[in-house]
């Protein structure tokens, strides 16, 4: 009920300001995009490395890093792509605000972790250390 409601109360954010409508889809692909750069960077950074794995149900074998070089540099293109304006003569209201918006929230988010949670975030690998996957 919550996700129902909260998905017509930002879709009715249309009604009032497509700018702003536009900027909240936007900032969602910046986000996701993010996220892929970061995650899949990581991975393929261990495989150049040649270093192992954390153990999983399976593996991309010998197609591993050829897999993830290309999903990472999709990410990337993908990433640079998603701030850009949907026309080219840019004005306030074309303008894609999804770039001011992000940048000021990795600013408000590294600020905090700076502050606080680094101090008392323990991550997802210490949660499944020693865990045997089958």
């Amino acid at each position: 009920m919550f996700t129902c409601g909260f998905t017509i109360v930002m879709s009715l954010i249309n009604i009032g300001s497509t700018v702003a409508f536009n900027a909240l889809l936007s900032l969602g692909t910046v986000a996701l995009m993010a996220t892929y750069v970061i995650s899949v960077g990581c991975v393929t950074l261990k495989r150049l490395r040649r270093e192992s794995l954390p153990d999983s149900r399976w593996t991309l074998g010998r197609w591993g890093l050829p897999i993830n070089v290309t999903a990472f540099l999709y990410s990337i293109w993908a990433f640079f792509w998603s701030f850009w304006p949907n026309s080219m003569q840019v004005t306030a209201v074309n303008f894609n605000w999804a770039c001011v918006i992000f940048v000021g929230l990795m600013s408000i988010s590294g600020l905090l972790y700076v502050l606080h949670a680094r101090h008392v975030y323990e991550g997802p690998v210490v949660k499944v250390e020693g865990r045997k996957f089958m």
